[in-house]
């Protein structure tokens, strides 16, 4: 029995050893059937990247042949003309073209934009916007009040004396309306200055301030304002004109001053009082200068121009509009024709470019500002004879 045993268990052994083995066997062929269907399934990824890169290479191969052809079919027909060269300076900007068409893009804008000033600008600039548009003669062309000027204003001053006699049809013709279409252009300066001249040259002169709105007659004569006008117009009927006329500094010239200002300065103007008043002082005088309101905007020139037997008309250079001008005029002549010309007042001579203001300035500024050559005061001699001073000359000095 213990022999059996033994061999029993000698089996059992071996058997057991032959199961080990054969369970390392089959582990091992699971290791290898695995490791094989690794090694299958990264073949087939290799194998699809193999397709994909073959399609590549094949479009790229494809592609290459199609631009060989191109460039076989093409090479015939181009031939080299000019081999490409360095350029020595830059193509962009063109600067010698860009600046000369700036400069002549501002030329024409410079021209434009002054004939465009030209035409906005309506104002009287030259003695042709007065004897063409407003068809009215220059009695004179004043020049701006300076102290070089001082002898060009006299002058003009006398120029405008001899147009006044020459426009007087008679000597009975002596009253004078002095205007102007609107404020601030010299009207009332230039008639006293008128006034003074015509004094100055023996005649007797009246003035009369029949500015009721903003007198300044006697703020130019140095007079007193009140006991004027208006008083002798409510005063009594027994009163006489006389009374109410001062006397200025200067020999033979008279003024009549405003006086208190009225509520309605054309009821002064519409009286029976006033009327033999300028009558009386026609008679009297031997010139009667009227100062009156601007035209534009009251009524009270139309009424005096009305009576007067001359009107002047004062316009600013540089500063009258035309059509304002045009307007006055109008209405002047519907009441009085007898228009006699026109005052270009306050004339920059200096700054002026226009050929009338050109030859007045050249003479006149000869011993004034300017050269040096017409700077000098010459001593007169045989082509340049020493000229007699007027009379306002002697009265100055």
């Amino acid at each position: 029995m213990r022999p059996d045993r033994g061999r029993i268990k000698t089996d059992y052994a071996i058997k057991k050893d032959q199961e080990q083995k054969t369970q390392d066997k089959i582990d091992r062929a699971k290791g290898e059937s695995l490791s094989l269907t690794q090694r299958a399934s990264g073949f087939e990824l290799l194998r699809g990247d193999a397709a994909e890169t073959r399609k590549i290479y094949d479009l790229i191969n494809s592609r290459i042949k199609e631009i060989e052809l191109s460039s076989q079919l093409l090479n015939n027909n181009i031939r080299i003309l000019d081999k490409a060269e360095m350029p020595l300076a830059p193509v962009r900007p063109r600067k010698s073209l860009n600046l000369l068409i700036g400069v002549l893009s501002g030329l024409m804008l410079g021209v434009g934009l002054a004939f465009f000033l030209e035409y906005v600008d309506t104002t009287v600039k030259t003695t042709e916007d007065v004897e063409q548009y407003l068809k009215l003669h220059i009695l004179s062309i004043v020049p701006k009040a300076t102290d070089e000027s001082s002898y060009a204003v006299r002058e003009a001053l006398q120029t405008l004396r001899t147009s006044l006699l020459f426009s007087r049809k008679s000597r009975s013709k002596n009253l004078v309306l002095i205007t102007s279409a609107g404020p601030q252009e010299g009207k009332s300066t230039t008639l006293v200055n008128l006034a003074k001249t015509m004094a100055a040259s023996g005649d007797r002169v009246v003035v009369l301030d029949c500015d009721l709105r903003r007198p300044t007659v006697h703020l130019h004569l140095d007079l007193d304002k009140r006991h004027g006008l208006t008083n002798y117009i409510l005063a009594p009927e027994n009163e006489g004109w006389q009374d109410y006329v001062k006397n200025s500094k200067i020999p033979n010239l008279h003024a009549m001053t405003s006086g208190p200002l009225p509520p309605n300065p054309p009821d002064i103007f519409g009286s029976d009082r006033f009327t033999q008043l300028l009558n009386d002082l026609r008679t009297h005088f031997d010139w009667v200068f009227v100062d009156s309101p601007p035209i534009a905007s009251l009524t009270d020139s139309i009424l005096l121009a009305s009576m007067v037997d001359m009107i002047a008309l004062v316009i600013r250079h540089n500063q009258a509009d035309k059509e304002v001008v045009r307007r006055a005029i109008a209405n002047l002549r519907n009441v009085n024709p007898n228009i006699i010309g026109a005052i270009l007042n306050n004339v920059d001579l200096e700054r002026s470019s226009y050929r009338d203001y050109y030859y007045v300035g050249y003479y006149y500024y000869g011993e004034g500002k300017g050269s040096k050559e017409r700077g000098k005061k010459l001593p007169p001699g045989p082509e340049t004879p020493r000229r007699e001073p007027s009379v306002e000359e002697k009265m100055a000095r």
